[in-house]
């Protein structure tokens, strides 16, 4: 959630209470007051959707793959039911960037004498950066509705990292090492004298504009003192210097499996804390990736975790948590209450997006057919979760005579397998009834290799 000191929000538009921003609780009023007034004047720079993400322009920067000419044919694997795309055959055609990334040790020291500083977030900041034109045929897979490619440069893709920080230093190439620095898409803005800190902004806010960046409004913050903002830059791979009492731990979290959800709890020392969940009851994909998460936080706060990332391979479940997604039905917003609530007991959390292929120790994992496999239970430890997460949701059941529209015929033909005498119209219903699963006497729309709607 960033860095550990209090923070309280800001409504920045009267139209929508929805927009919010964080800045620091313990500034003045003069400079609350000029720090609100100065965001609200400013709301263009934020994406509080995905619509507004116009794109790094390709004339600025773009992703190149540069593969290795001994390397044909590369076909992406789509993997089941989730929104990602596997790109470990198509990385190892891909040589290493070595752009060489900030030292986050550094970072730490350029903060000493500075009074203010902002933290701020790039939207979705890969998916900004569009892909060399030759090279979208390279990412492309196939689903039920057609083949598909990538114009955006997505996650799980090599040397992403490396293209971003490239596009940053371009853009920031004159303000980074005087009032800003820049990990990948963190960003950091420093001012020495407070009142100069809304200028400063200004600045840089003129910049991510020119480019057409967009950041992201839930982990941005604002008027932060100094050496408190590892909890922003938490993402990058740095060690924990002495005078940070509290190190980050990171939370891997997978709960598509059978039933079961998969944890590992990474300590700052690189020692892995492995579990499994197993629920008897019925789950859903994202019920069991929610649970997954709720199970791992609880795990984590119970060893005494202050500061975590934690990353799940469901882009849903962390854009509906993150605020990217709009959450849908009463039963999703009660996992999202849920996991915000176990957020707030830590000192700082960060919820990010991970491909499987990048969660630690995922293969002893996939290895886990079932809770049956004795051997490797033996080294992972098994918990059994007789109950939800979170209670059930009452929903409104069908009457015994239920009034007839025009979803009748179609829950007929899924509960009893009724159809029409008209052959053509019995075709249509048969199709249509695919679409649409019965659960608990409700009726959800499910699409291909997709959870419920």
């Amino acid at each position: 959630m960033g860095p550990t000191e209090d923070t309280i929000k800001i409504p920045v538009d009267e139209k929508d209470p929805i927009k919010v921003l964080k800045i620091r609780s313990q500034l003045t009023s003069r400079m609350k007051g000029g720090l609100s007034i100065f965001l609200m004047e400013n709301l263009d720079v934020f994406a509080w959707n995905h619509s507004d993400m116009v794109g790094i322009d390709p004339e600025v920067m773009f992703h190149l793959l540069n593969i290795d000419s001994k390397h044909k044919g590369i076909r992406q694997k789509h993997r089941a039911w989730r929104t990602c795309v596997d790109f470990t055959d198509l990385n190892k055609a891909c040589p290493k960037d070595n752009f060489p990334l900030p030292r986050i040790d550094q970072l730490v020291d350029v903060t000493a004498g500075h009074a203010l500083l902002s933290f701020m977030d790039a939207y979705s900041g890969y998916n900004q950066i569009p892909m060399y034109g030759p090279d979208q045929e390279h990412t492309s897979f196939i689903t039920d509705r057609g083949l598909y490619c990538y114009i955006g440069m997505p996650f799980g893709l090599i040397n992403v990292g490396t293209t971003y920080q490239r596009l940053v230093n371009k853009m920031f190439k004159n303000k980074i090492g005087k009032m800003m620095e820049v990990y990948v898409d963190n960003m950091m803005v420093k001012s020495k004298r407070a009142e100069d800190h809304i200028a400063d902004l200004a600045e840089i806010f003129h910049i991510v504009r020119k480019y057409m960046m967009k950041l992201n409004p839930h982990n941005c913050i604002f008027g932060m003192e100094p050496g408190k903002f590892l909890g922003f830059m938490g993402n990058a791979p740095f060690k924990v210097r002495e005078e940070f009492p509290h190190p980050w731990w990171v939370l891997h979290v997978d709960g598509a499996m059978n039933n079961n959800g998969r944890i590992i709890l990474v300590t700052s020392e690189g020692h892995h804390l492995m579990s499994a969940i197993h629920f008897k009851f019925y789950v859903t994909n994202n019920d069991a990736e929610y649970k997954a998460l709720i199970n791992g936080l609880k795990i984590a706060l119970e060893v005494g975790v202050v500061n975590l990332i934690a990353r799940s391979d469901s882009e849903l479940v962390v854009n509906q948590v993150n605020g990217g997604f709009q959450a849908r039905g009463p039963r999703t917003e009660l996992y999202i209450r849920c996991v915000q609530r176990l957020f707030k007991k830590f000192g700082s959390t960060k919820l990010e997006g991970v491909p499987r292929e990048e969660i630690s120790n995922a293969d002893a994992f996939a290895k886990m057919g079932s809770q049956m496999d004795i051997v490797l239970l033996g080294k992972i430890p098994l918990g059994i979760q007789e109950i939800p997460s979170i209670p059930e949701v009452s929903v409104f059941q069908m009457q015994d005579t239920p009034q007839e529209t025009w979803m009748t015929p179609t829950h007929n033909c899924i509960q009893a397998g009724t159809l029409t005498e008209d052959k053509l119209q019995a075709r249509c219903l048969r199709y249509q009834a695919v679409k649409y699963v019965e659960y608990d006497g409700v009726l959800y729309k499910s699409g291909f290799n997709q959870s419920l709607l």
